[in-house]
């Protein structure tokens, strides 16, 4: 998804993170026109885009704002360990 927007979207590229800029130089760069007429006929393409649209957003750049929280993270994943 992310060679496909940064194919349709020249600005797209600009909003990447840069670890996203680096995997995207590993996985070929963006699409060309074959390519991406091609993947717009995949029956995963919107759920594709989507998951691409979260998975930059997850890139969080201000940690501090989480910074004394970790003992209420372990906690919860302690809770949600012990469920299982």
């Amino acid at each position: 998804a992310k060679r496909y927007l940064t194919h349709i979207d020249k600005d797209y590229y600009n909003r990447l993170s840069n670890a996203s800029k680096q995997t995207l130089v590993y996985q070929g760069g963006p699409m060309m026109n074959d390519e991406a007429e091609k993947y717009r006929s995949h029956p995963q393409f919107e759920c594709s885009l989507r998951m691409r649209t979260f998975d930059e957003a997850a890139k969080e750049i201000d940690f501090d704002k989480y910074e004394g929280k970790i003992d209420q993270y372990w906690n919860l994943v302690e809770k949600s360990i012990i469920k299982i």
